[in-house]
């Protein structure tokens, strides 16, 4: 613990309990501020301590300032004192309220998305040692029966394992699916979300756009004449998902779905005013 100059006026090492924090959070003067580095157990440690202090920041590590030297628990601690004292954090958002919650279920489900692509990457693996080929767009629809190809029961029992993995991850995907629906149905923002063009969300804007390409719309309108002015798809597609970024912003901000009729008629218009300019 360090003052406003930056001097320490207490150093403790104890368990991280909720007794043990509590207790030296009461012990201390307002006005207090107080910092820890967004973690698993930040949730929990933001709702137990926030009405403890007169600030709190849960700070993302990844723009922490680096010090040089020895990595030690005491220096961590001083340094992230240091950096709020200065106002060099950048907070992670944390509150109580259902948004945290749909956070923590997003969290599981990116997890298990990964655990279903590694799991698969694992399967091809399999394959690949013994120059089978893997780059048919079929590949896991046929591969348990292609299982027979291997050329040993080891190799065999290893594509089994990993078959019933990803059929199990698969069941918890859907499960998950169902329940980012029931939220869709309890939260009016997210519902409004879902009007950009998706039926439900997705972890990157990219996804969103690649989405709208196989649609018809004021969204692939928009990245088809960006296509008509020589544009290249990579960059037309990035344009597509920024535009998508800026679009979810104004219907989380201003509590509204996508009017699919007003994005074609500004648009029309921002080209309409374009033109005449140009005339003149």
């Amino acid at each position: 613990m360090i003052d406003e100059r930056g001097q320490v006026v207490l150093r403790q090492t104890f368990k991280t309990t909720e007794g043990n924090l509590l207790g030296l959070l009461r012990r201390v003067q307002s006005p207090k501020s107080l910092t820890f580095e967004e973690c698993h157990l930040a949730q929990w440690l933001y709702v137990l301590l926030k009405d403890q202090v007169d600030q709190l920041i849960v700070c993302n590590p990844v723009f922490l300032g680096k010090k040089p030297g020895a990595k030690t628990d005491d220096r961590d601690a001083l340094h992230l004192a240091q950096e709020l004292r200065t106002g060099h954090l950048v907070p992670v958002y944390h509150d109580e309220s259902h948004w945290i919650e749909l956070r923590v279920l997003v969290n599981g489900y990116l997890g298990l998305v990964e655990g279903i692509v590694r799991a698969k990457n694992r399967l091809k693996a399999v394959f690949r040692s013994e120059a089978l080929e893997t780059n048919a767009s079929d590949f896991y629809e046929t591969a348990r029966e292609r299982a027979k190809e291997l050329s040993h029961d080891h190799a065999r029992f290893v594509a089994e394992s990993l078959f019933w993995q990803i059929d199990g991850l698969e069941k918890r995907k859907t499960e998950y699916r169902e329940a980012f629906k029931r939220n869709i149905k309890r939260y009016r923002p997210v519902k409004n979300l879902t009007t950009i063009g998706r039926s439900e969300l997705k972890e990157a804007f990219v996804g969103a756009a690649e989405s709208v390409l196989r649609t018809d719309g004021s969204l692939r309108n928009y990245y088809d004449e960006l296509r008509a002015k020589g544009i290249p798809h990579p960059e037309a597609k990035r344009s597509l998902a920024r535009k998508i970024a800026a679009i979810a912003l104004s219907v989380l901000k201003n509590n509204h779905p996508f009017d699919e009729i007003y994005e074609n008629r500004e648009r029309y218009r921002d080209t309409l005013r374009k033109k005449l300019t140009e005339a003149v």
